[in-house]
Formats: structure tokens, C-alpha cells, sequence
């Protein structure tokens, strides 16, 4: 699984109510192609009958290795409620937690919230003013902190940001929604099995 079928995944677990996910290898079968530059996704909630929308970009090496993926989590049509999403690579400095600018802008924190074997995961909210910085910036600056205190910056390219973002897409009626439900389904079960497995250790 990418980083950006991981994003999915947790995104559609939160929509769905589950009080908590394990997040799933990010080396694990991809479940669809993930888009060049950025893309976005909408997905009904039938509980809430909401669209979830989600715009992502995937930074991955020559090799295909991903490296960091950045997201917005919006629900269609309200202007409140927008969180950005952030994966990166374990072997990071947990407390530091990461950076995110965009050009020379003023930056901003996330603190990480969840971890897997190779990728953690940070959410917070975001403001309208920081979309707009997105749609008129360049580069957006991810930092993390390595074990020898040193910075590690990812940087994503912006172009393309805007016209993804501001992009009517159309939530998908089967398979794609199949999918994104089959991918929180899967990380709900895993999160289940853990708990039993720490139980039955006590």
C-alpha cells in the first residue's frame, strides 16, 4: 500500500466513526494506481449522506519508494472542518514532530499520531487562509527531525495544487468506493486483532 492508499484508509476510517485505526504497512499491495501530481478523490458517507473529499500528493523516490505525502480532508461544499494530512517515514523524532511551510511563509506544527512498522502519520486542522498560501505558493516544506537531531526536509511541488483541489469531482458509485471502504475495513480489522493480542498478553 502507498502512502496515499494509507492516507485514504485512515481518512475513510475517521469519516466512518471508528475511534481508532492501525495503520497498515505503507509496502503492502496497492489497491489502485496512484495519480502524478496531485489528485483528488470524493467519497459519499452514507451515515452523514456527506462527500469526503481528499487532494493528495504522493512524493515518491526514482525508485518508486514513497517518501511523504501531504493531503486535505475537506467535506464537500463546507467551508468548515479542513484538516491536512501528512505521512512520512519512520525513524523520525517523535517529539519534535513536523514542520510544514509553504515557501517563506510563516509555518506550522502537527504533532504525529500514529505509527506504523515504516510510516507515521500527522493530522490537524487548517484554516482557509493556509489554502489559500497552497494555491499561491510554489513548494511546500515538510521537516521532520532524524535521530541525529538533524532537519529532514521534503519538499512538495504546489503546481498543480489548485487545479486539483478546486476540481468537481463526481464520488464514485462502485469500484473506487469499494475500495476506499475494503482499505478502512481492512485497518479497522487489523486494530481489532492488536487489541485482542494485548489482552490476551495482560
Amino acid at each position: 500500500m502507498s502512502f496515499r492508499s494509507l492516507a485514504i484508509a485512515i481518512v475513510t476510517g475517521l469519516a466512518l466513526g471508528f475511534t481508532g485505526i492501525a495503520v497498515p504497512s505503507a509496502t503492502a499491495q496497492q489497491a489502485a494506481p496512484a495519480p502524478k501530481g496531485w489528485g483528488k478523490e470524493c467519497n459519499k458517507d452514507p451515515k452523514i449522506n456527506k462527500v469526503l473529499c481528499i487532494t493528495t500528493f504522493e512524493l515518491v523516490s526514482r525508485n518508486g519508494q514513497p517518501l511523504a505525502l501531504v493531503a486535505i480532508q475537506e467535506i464537500k461544499g463546507e467551508a468548515r472542518g479542513k484538516s491536512l494530512l501528512v505521512v512520512v517515514p519512520t525513524g523520525m523524532l517523535i517529539p519534535p514532530g513536523i514542520s510544514i511551510k509553504v515557501d517563506s511563509n510563516r509555518g506550522i506544527k502537527a504533532a504525529y499520531g500514529l505509527c506504523s512498522r515504516d510510516s507515521c502519520l500527522s493530522q490537524r486542522p487548517i484554516t482557509e487562509a493556509f489554502i489559500n498560501q497552497l494555491k499561491r505558493g510554489a513548494v511546500l516544506n515538510v521537516t521532520t527531525i532524524n535521530p541525529r537531531s538533524k532537519a529532514a526536509i521534503f519538499k512538495i511541488t504546489l503546481t498543480g495544487f489548485t487545479k486539483a483541489y478546486e476540481s468537481d469531482v463526481t464520488p464514485p458509485v462502485n469500484e473506487l468506493a469499494k475500495g476506499v471502504q475494503k482499505l478502512a475495513d481492512e485497518a479497522r480489522q487489523r486494530l481489532l486483532e492488536e487489541q485482542k493480542k494485548k489482552t490476551k498478553t495482560k
